[in-house]
This record gives C-alpha cells, sequence and structure tokens, in this order.
C-alpha cells in the first residue's frame, strides 16, 4: 500500500489492520516469485501479441551493441533503446507505434541486444545511422496478400521475446525497480470491442471470427473445464 507523507509516496509491502497499524507482507519465497513472474509473463505476451497485430506491426529488427558500447544491465539497455526510438521519431517527424524487447545472447558473451518490430518501412542504412552503437538487422515475415499475416507472425516472435524476460527473476521479490521488461508506443492500444444479444454460442463465434477476419480460431478455451465455474459461461477464442 501507499504512504504519502512530505517525502512523496513510497510504497511498502503491508496490509492495514483493523486497529490502524501496519502488519508487514511476508517476503515471497523464491518460488513464489517464479510462479508470480512466469504469470506475468504470460499476460505480458498476450498484451503484446494483440498490440503488434492490431498496428500491423510486420518487419523485426534486431540492435546490436559493439563491445565498446556494451551496457551492462538490462536497465542500460532499456535506456539506449529509449534513446532511439526518440532519435527514430524526431527523424520521421511523428509518433509510431512499436515493440521494444530486450534480450541477452546464449551463446559465448551472453551479450545484450534489442528486438524492435515495427510497421513501416526505414532503409537500413537510416536505422543503423539513428541506433549508431552497433550492427542493426532487419526481418520481413512474408504473408502473402494478406498484411495481417505477416503481423500475426513478427506478434508470434517479439510475444515469445517478451515472455522470456519474465524468466530471470533477480530477487525473491522479483524484478528489480526500475527494470523496463519491454516498451510500447504510448496510444497505440487495440480498443476493447462490446457486441450483446448474439443469441446462441454459433451466432457469437461467428460475429467474433468476422471480426477478426482471420478465419477460424487456432486455440479454444471453455469455462465448461473448470468444475464449479464461478461466473457466467465463458469462451477464449485466440488466432
Amino acid at each position: 500500500m501507499p504512504l504519502v507523507g512530505p517525502w512523496g509516496a513510497v510504497v511498502v509491502e503491508a496490509v492495514l489492520r483493523d486497529d490502524g497499524s501496519l502488519q508487514p507482507v511476508p517476503e515471497r519465497t523464491a518460488e513464489e516469485a517464479a510462479e508470480c513472474a512466469r504469470r506475468a509473463g504470460l499476460r505480458a505476451r498476450a498484451k503484446v501479441r494483440r498490440y503488434s497485430r492490431a498496428n500491423g506491426l510486420s518487419r523485426l529488427w534486431s540492435l546490436t551493441f559493439a563491445p565498446e558500447n556494451l551496457p551492462s544491465t538490462r536497465a542500460g539497455v532499456m535506456v539506449e533503446g529509449a534513446a532511439f526510438i526518440k532519435r527514430l521519431r524526431a527523424h520521421l517527424g511523428r509518433p509510431i507505434p512499436y515493440v521494444l524487447v530486450p534480450e541477452r545472447g546464449t551463446k559465448n558473451t551472453k551479450r545484450w541486444h534489442l528486438h524492435l518490430a515495427l510497421g513501416l518501412y526505414i532503409p537500413k542504412g537510416e536505422v543503423e545511422r539513428l541506433w549508431g552503437l552497433g550492427f542493426v538487422d532487419a526481418r520481413l515475415f512474408e504473408g502473402g496478400a494478406d498484411p495481417r499475416s505477416s503481423a500475426s507472425k513478427v506478434a508470434h516472435y517479439v510475444s515469445k521475446y517478451v515472455e522470456k524476460t519474465f524468466e530471470d527473476v533477480p530477487t525473491s521479490t522479483g524484478r528489480q525497480g526500475g527494470e523496463h521488461r519491454y516498451e510500447v508506443g504510448q496510444g497505440y492500444q487495440p480498443e476493447c470491442v462490446e457486441v450483446e444479444d448474439q443469441g446462441d454460442e454459433l451466432e457469437a463465434l461467428a460475429t467474433a471470427v468476422a471480426l477478426v477476419g482471420e478465419g477460424m480460431p487456432t486455440w479454444c478455451w471453455s469455462s465448461e473445464s473448470i468444475e464449479s465455474w464461478p461466473g457466467p459461461p465463458l469462451r477464449v477464442l485466440r488466432w
């Protein structure tokens, strides 16, 4: 809960007793912290996947660091990434949707690098000049006649990178303060569409398929699979 005083707001792990005193919350075990990180990773992956597909992010860039420019921490990597996005926006003259995710290599030096998903074409030379800290590489995912197909492929890859950032839990209380797992362009979150009075379940499914426009879903979940489901019937569809 937040405590507010002349110094500002401070967040502490505690609950308020009936008598007005604070009862500290026991520190989470390593297992509990890992489970919280796993669940947070799944939520973040789903959120980034929806964002990427809704904004048509069909190009995936890799931004690497030259040895002399390599930050030693994730926080340092994200600082450099945010500075690059600022330069890119200034170069384009407008804000853009994007997803920026750090990843640490698994071989040899295990050096940090960044993955950047964009939805517009930018010449490689311009990106390399604006980055200025090492090499860059671009990958365009072909989607045939439907550009949403390539965006779906990028969404799959970039959301997977996002989930991986939650696998390393530095302390039993989760991530260290100030560390961003990923970053997205603000103001481009997909909108929630509410549809009422669909009649039976088949009509509701047909409406959902028409709204998404990508054929039948690849994954379905029903609340009927949970014994004694406490709420109204629920169906989750994924494309």
